[in-house]
């Protein structure tokens, strides 16, 4: 296969894995908006962008074993955390945009407790152990990941416990 060949397959990954998150965002609303038919199509539909962006990514060699695996989903967040959010903040603070300024300092917060994670399940898996990560709950307002009991409230948004489900 070709670099081309293999560049185009990961663009073709990328826009599907932003219809599939889309199209998830869409779900929850027409469920908040009492549209039960249109929040199952919407679930479809992530589930379809879902497997045909698995599939681009597979057939791109993007998928290694799972070690790799975490240092890739690492390099991402890393990525995230330490250049894009960071010029991102600074231009919307000169912005003034005070939604856009909390959704971005809540997505670095959250991208710490992700690589937290990933570090701990990368060590034990470099120990020769499957991770041994306790229960995980995620902040329905931000995303940010508690392994364990959940506190009070979140420790990036505030928002009180009963925001922060197990993932089951």
């Amino acid at each position: 296969m070709t670099n081309s060949t293999i560049s185009n397959l990961r663009h073709v990954f990328t826009q599907f894995a932003a219809a599939n998150h889309h199209c998830f965002v869409y779900e929850q609303k027409a469920k908040d908006d009492k549209y039960p038919g249109v929040s199952n199509l919407f679930k479809a539909l992530t589930r379809s962008y879902s497997i045909q962006a698995a599939g681009m990514l597979r057939t791109a060699g993007g998928i290694y074993d799972t070690p790799d695996n975490i240092r890739q989903a690492m390099v991402y967040g890393l990525g995230s955390l330490l250049t894009i959010l960071p010029k991102y903040i600074k231009q919307v603070e000169a912005d003034g945009s005070e939604p856009a300024h909390l959704a971005l300092e809540w997505s670095q917060g959250s991208g710490q407790s992700q690589i937290d994670l990933l570090e701990k399940a990368l060590d034990q898996l470099e120990a020769g152990q499957d991770c041994s990560i306790d229960a995980l709950h995620v902040c329905t307002e931000c995303g940010y990941l508690v392994e364990g009991e959940p506190p009070d409230n979140c420790p990036n948004c505030g928002v009180s416990k009963k925001l922060i489900p197990a993932i089951e």
